[in-house]
């Protein structure tokens, strides 16, 4: 397996991110593969990889990487929570996905997640 130093992978993580947003999926996805695969406890590629799956449709995808992720770790992680929250809201598992953000925004202790949450939890009730 081939490692990374972790200035390079966070430098590639913000490439991947980088590459999403300016619509160049096909080298997100090169990107957050390779990382997910060098660094499969870090959560950053795994989102960007199903922030991808969110973006073709296939919330269910997403979900399960995301529950596969979530899975790899003892304590839940914010962000993984609240992108999750995301996808169950996409698939329209309402009810799933407030319990989740829900959980975030109550016991969260990542700013951002925290916000993304709320963020999305306002959507849900305004719609």
């Amino acid at each position: 397996m081939f490692s990374f130093d972790a200035q390079y992978r966070k430098l590639l993580g913000k490439i991947g991110f980088l590459a999403l947003r300016t619509k160049q999926d096909k080298q997100g996805e090169i990107i957050f593969s390779a990382l997910a695969e060098t660094a499969p406890e870090n959560n950053a590629p795994v989102i960007g990889l199903a922030m991808l799956d969110m973006a073709k449709g296939d919330n269910i995808q997403a979900i399960g990487r995301l529950e596969k992720q979530a899975a790899l770790t003892k304590e839940k992680d914010d962000m993984v929570q609240a992108y999750m929250g995301m996808a169950l809201y996409f698939d329209k598992q309402m009810n799933r996905a407030e319990k989740t953000l829900q959980e975030v925004v109550d016991n969260g202790s990542d700013v951002e997640a925290i916000k993304l949450a709320q963020t999305l939890l306002n959507e849900m009730k305004t719609g």
